[in-house]
């Protein structure tokens, strides 16, 4: 299942990057697979990151801000730093980052518990 849950999500993110039609087809098909007992959390990511990337360019910022969230809090307990720090650079959800943070203030904290947001983004996140 892991081979074809990882081709499934592969696909989906080419044909996100394409605005494909398909995309969405084949996502809910890798979305199926997501509970499988030996899927690793790296590819669990890797579909959110994914899923958030689909809903940002179909326009529905909520719920590609909940689906990259998602995906950032399983690097963050993978102890994945560069993941983490690499989702939170690309996200940019038509400006959000602009209009909660408009002077280039961090947004991302380092504290002994690891990365953070800023409280406002904590605001943001789905419960």
């Amino acid at each position: 299942m892991k081979v074809i849950t990882t081709t499934l999500v592969r696909l989906a993110w080419q044909f996100v990057l394409r605005n494909d039609p398909r995309s969405r087809a084949v996502l809910d098909k890798a979305d199926v697979l997501r509970d499988t007992p030996a899927l690793p959390d790296e590819l669990v990511a890797l579909l959110e990151q994914t899923w958030g990337e689909y809903w940002r360019r179909a326009g529905d910022l909520r719920r590609a801000l909940e689906h990259k969230h998602r995906a950032l809090n399983i690097y963050e307990r993978l102890g994945d730093r560069q993941q983490a720090v690499d989702r939170v650079t690309r996200i940019d959800l038509g400006g959000l980052a602009r209009a909660v943070a408009p002077d280039d203030e961090a947004v991302l904290h380092e504290g002994a518990d690891g990365l953070n947001f800023d409280p406002i983004f904590d605001a943001l996140a789905p419960g």
